[in-house]
């Protein structure tokens, strides 16, 4: 079993690869800027590489690759797009989950529930590399200061449900022990924002999310 396990992650690592030969050069050069944010493909986990190059995420393989392109400083209107551009997000069901996935990063509860991820180029506080690789998912200190990173990957990942744009108050309303996606409250009303119209009050749905490794440190700006 030992000689096989290197073997199969090699043909792996080569399925991988020859998904990303087959991309066109305009999908390609969108590919290379995603990930120029974490490094080398092929320092990436192989499950993570197969699901980036998928054209279809489960339930369990979009909450690794949110978290580990999160905690790999990925701004998440970058990985959003490349999501909702590929279709990998197959309905709204999937899409609120990632929204839901974003919104529990910058509020900090994947930091509060000691979420881990893979981070590619981990360091110390010196500059030092990390042998451990699995960190801790924080949330950047600008999250609370430039919300727009995350508001507006969630405001296109809803807006082809219902075109609705989160409302603060909504940002306060995650409390339980897992990652929340959003349906249209009908018992709040529409506010309309000069510039952005209306804007709906939503209720927050829970679904439990598959056992993960996910986060650790800043995003770097779009």
């Amino acid at each position: 079993m030992s000689d096989w396990m290197p073997h199969d992650k090699a043909h792996r690592r080569t399925g991988v690869n020859m998904k990303v030969y087959s991309m066109s050069p305009l999908v390609a050069t969108e590919f290379d800027h995603l990930v120029d944010f974490v490094g080398p493909l092929n320092l990436w986990p192989v499950n993570i590489a197969e699901a980036v190059v998928s054209t279809h995420l489960t339930f369990e393989s979009r909450f690794q690759l949110t978290l580990f392109l999160l905690g790999n400083r990925v701004p998440p209107c970058v990985f959003t797009e490349w999501f909702l551009k590929r279709s990998m997000l197959k309905d709204a069901s999937a899409r609120r989950h990632v929204a839901g996935i974003l919104l529990a990063h910058k509020t900090g509860k994947l930091e509060a529930d000691s979420k881990t991820t893979w981070v590619v180029g981990a360091v110390d506080k010196e500059g030092n590399e990390l042998k451990d690789k699995n960190q801790v998912i924080a949330t950047p200190d600008f999250a609370q200061e430039e919300p727009q990173y995350w508001d507006e990957a969630i405001k296109k990942l809803h807006w082809s449900d219902w075109g609705a744009v989160l409302p603060a108050n909504d940002w306060l309303k995650l409390q339980t022990d897992v990652i929340l996606p959003y349906r249209m409250s009908a018992s709040v009303g529409a506010t309309v924002v000069p510039g952005l119209g209306p804007i709906f009050g939503l209720d927050l749905l829970t679904e439990v999310a598959a056992n993960s490794t996910p986060i650790a440190s800043p995003m770097r700006e779009c």
